[in-house]
């Protein structure tokens, strides 16, 4: 039996949770990391023009240049409207981890790339999930160790979509 890339042998592994959102200025990128779905460790944020043919790399770049990063063990994205399934497998290659998007549609069967979509059952909620280099067991047993008891969502995600929220309503209206 092959040894998975990513073992998980803690409840405190760090997620980064990433919300993308579109405003007038370009892509705003928000992330948090967090460990387990206990403690906040750090937040990342960028802005990249939504013209930017390399915004894959851009976003990999905020997702390197947070403190945490030698100690990500995975990357979950929200707000996922503005990528793509390529995207996702590109972003999961230029980062070099696995990268999970959450999303409310049914899994889908037939996607163009190595991206695979889950339809799992974590915490007793059920979450759809497109996932790029990382199998269900995994993407479940992470997804698992973000959330609390009966939530929704992953906190480092939630999270993320918390401050994006506040960051679009103060910061960015003109």
């Amino acid at each position: 039996m092959e040894r998975s890339r990513f073992p998980v042998p803690k409840k405190e592994i760090r997620i980064l949770g990433l919300s993308i959102a579109k405003t007038k200025f370009g892509l705003l990128v928000t992330g948090v990391v967090f460990r387990g779905n206990l403690w906040l460790d750090g937040v990342v944020c960028g802005l990249i023009k939504t013209h930017t043919q390399d915004r894959i790399n851009r976003i990999s770049s905020i997702i390197k240049e947070s403190k945490q990063f030698s100690q990500l063990h995975a990357v979950i994205l929200t707000n996922t409207e503005s990528i793509s399934d390529r995207e996702l497998d590109q972003l999961a290659e230029a980062a070099k981890i696995p990268v999970m998007a959450l999303t409310n549609k049914r899994p889908v069967k037939k996607l163009r790339h190595k991206v695979r979509s889950f339809d799992l059952q974590v915490n007793g909620t059920r979450m759809s999930v497109l996932a790029a280099s990382i199998e269900k067991e995994e993407a479940k047993e992470i997804l698992g160790i973000g959330s609390k008891p009966g939530g929704k969502t992953p906190e480092a995600t939630r999270i993320a979509d918390l401050v994006m929220k506040e960051m679009n309503f103060t910061s960015f209206r003109l």
